[in-house]
């Protein structure tokens, strides 16, 4: 790691603090390899433009357009995605493989393997087509020998920790189970042997005293990136009757993306492309070059970069160094169109408002309604349409399908973030202040993505209904906090804008405020615990405040019924729980401290075997925890 601890040492003269080095180092080396991608492989192959992704964050909606390998026009304030971007994007994220499905000859597997040949030397990564008669998608980890006469498969153990990605042609000839494994990040034997994929990613610790050298660790691996591609199903082009669809356990683990001929768009450029030699090399040299720039230090110190690349990579493209958590605001959103587009709409929407009503028996003592009695008019022509968008999913979707949002959602930040901060004057700085958590607009081009993946057929869009939900949410969100006092217009990276979050605030804030008859409570000992009815009370408010924002508007109606249940399972909560409770809404001097307690509180018993499920499900979303 002579390269790392090069450039350590480069910025400690300049007087970077041991705190800030390494963050310095990820933010001018991620961008370094952002730029050196796009310069190299833009080389040798031409653009596949999938997605433009506008959001209008003054009406709050969402334009989403496939460009069907067309490029567009640039426009101000749109994100245009395209296969490269969504390469980067997943290699970065946390085992997010990528299914790649077209027509024979568009370039799915030339564009992969540009990518592959650019960012990585030959003994790094591997490339395996399968056919009929080579269908073993294990073979770069596995050796067969024979013992006692007996073949017998064994793990290449030096592979594990060398190959940091793989890219599997007619990936649909493949055993299921062994794709799976892959996907997952691992391989298991039929013997018991099992070995973890991926690179050992090297963390800087601090400066030895006295002898100027410096101390790495590893810690743990950078997940190897599994990339497939195969011709579309028999059940989507009849022409490919060979090829079948693969099963439903890969899919819900790979992001889906169908590539497009863009043929007739390129035209002759492709003829006037690179040869596609020596990527690896120019790749290197372009890298080497930015990172320099990007750390303000000279390109000839970085001379041992080749030697020591393969931990750089790691060190580079580690998923933990550019997660970033979802906002509330998002996460609320989220939460609204995965009601809206589930199967058993109504059956949910009755079972919140059923708990709801049974929260309302159990904490009768307080005196608060917690109950929601709207109906859902399912004849409505609202409903028609959210059953049109329904059924034309190949599946209904599940909660691998949540995570796969919250990675895709994470992927398509990071890019926006990239690509922003690349136009800038000093992009590595600019990439380190830009806020670092998941947006509604992030969320909403995920969905828009992943809805789209999900479908058989796009005769239906989703977006129109994403688009609905978005201006149903926000219009509660903001319309809730103005009435509770948060007079800010909803802005998509407002971290305080979230209906659980202002209520759950407000909650907290009145039990500084106890009033008369809560006082007369606590001596009567009608309530024993006075702040803690002051903050189921307060709860209470919230929700009557909520009911009063359905506005006879069908699309509001499980949003408010979801957020009315949880908000009383809050209350639930803190009356289940309410002596430490109590010590904590009394005992604490200001409201952060009370928000913290409170927080705390619920993370102490969701270690006990005792809490009960309806805590774990959902008030890690109403906490933010």
């Amino acid at each position: 790691m002579k390269t790392l601890e090069t450039i350590v040492r480069e910025l400690k003269e300049k007087g970077i603090q041991d705190t800030e080095i390494s963050a310095k180092i990820h933010a001018a080396s991620l961008l370094a390899f952002f730029e050196a991608s796009h310069s190299v492989v833009n080389g040798t192959t031409m653009p596949t433009p999938l997605y433009r992704l506008t959001y209008d964050d003054q009406n709050h909606n969402l334009q989403f357009q496939t460009l069907e390998g067309k490029a567009p026009v640039p426009r101000e304030g749109s994100l245009d995605v395209g296969a490269l971007d969504l390469l980067i994007g997943s290699l970065l994220r946390e085992k997010m493989p990528l299914l790649l499905e077209g027509r024979t000859g568009v370039g799915k597997t030339y564009t992969v393997e540009q990518f592959f040949k650019a960012i990585l030397p030959s003994g790094n990564y591997k490339s395996i087509r399968l056919n009929a008669n080579m269908d073993n998608i294990l073979q770069p980890f596995t050796r067969a020998e024979f013992e006692n006469g007996l073949l017998k498969t064994f793990l290449k153990t030096e592979e594990l920790e060398k190959i940091a990605v793989y890219f599997v042609d007619e990936a649909n000839r493949a055993d299921s189970n062994k794709t799976l494994q892959l996907q997952d990040g691992e391989v298991r034997l039929g013997s018991g042997e099992r070995g973890e994929l991926g690179i050992p990613i090297p963390v800087y610790v601090e400066e030895q005293e006295g002898n100027g050298s410096f101390t790495w660790k590893v810690d743990g691996k950078r997940p190897l990136f599994f990339v497939s591609a195969q011709n579309p199903p028999q059940t989507k082009d009849a022409k490919y009757s060979g090829a079948r669809r693969t099963d439903a356990a890969q899919n819900s683990r790979n992001l889906q993306i169908d590539i497009p001929n863009t043929a007739s768009a390129i035209g002759s450029s492709v003829l006037l492309l690179n040869n596609g030699n020596g990527q690896h090399a120019e790749f290197m040299e372009t890298y080497r070059g930015a990172l320099a720039r990007n750390l303000g230090i000279k390109a000839d110190t970085l001379d041992t970069l080749a030697q020591d690349w393969i931990s750089m990579y790691a060190f580079t493209t580690d998923p933990k160094k550019t997660y970033c958590p979802n906002i509330q605001s998002s996460l609320e959103f989220l939460d609204a169109v995965l009601g809206i587009v589930s199967p058993d709409l109504k059956a949910d929407f009755e079972h919140e408002k059923a708990v709801s009503a049974e929260w309302s028996d159990a904490l009768k003592a307080h005196k608060i309604d917690f109950t929601y009695t709207s109906t859902l008019e399912e004849t409505a022509a609202a409903m028609g349409k959210v059953r049109d968008v329904v059924q034309s999913f190949e599946e209904e979707l599940i909660t691998r399908d949540i995570v796969k949002v919250k990675k895709l959602s994470d992927a398509l930040s990071l890019i926006r973030r990239l690509e922003s901060a690349e136009s800038l004057a000093q992009p590595a700085e600019s990439f380190e202040r830009s806020a670092k958590y998941i947006t509604v607009q992030d969320t909403a081009c995920a969905l828009a993505i992943m809805l789209h993946d999900k479908q058989e057929k796009h005769n239906v869009s989703a977006v129109p209904l994403i688009d609905t939900m978005l201006n149903e949410y926000t219009g509660i969100a903001q319309s809730f906090a103005q009435q509770i006092g948060y007079k800010q217009p909803f802005r998509a990276d407002d971290p305080n804008m979230a209906v659980y979050n202002l209520a759950f605030q407000h909650a907290i804030q009145s039990t500084g405020k106890q009033s008369l008859a809560d006082k007369v409570r606590a001596t009567t000992g009608s309530i024993t615990n006075s702040y803690v009815h002051s903050f189921i009370d307060a709860l209470g408010a919230s929700t009557a405040t909520l009911k009063r924002l359905e506005e006879g508007k069908e699309f509001r109606k499980p949003i408010l019924a979801r957020m009315i249940a949880d908000l009383a399972t809050l209350a639930g909560f803190a009356n289940q729980y309410s002596s430490e409770a109590e010590e904590v809404l009394k005992n604490s001097e200001s409201t952060k401290e009370k928000i913290i307690g409170m927080k705390n509180l619920y993370q102490e018993k969701r270690k006990t075997g005792s809490i009960p499920d309806i805590y774990l499900q959902r008030l890690p979303r109403v906490l933010g925890v």
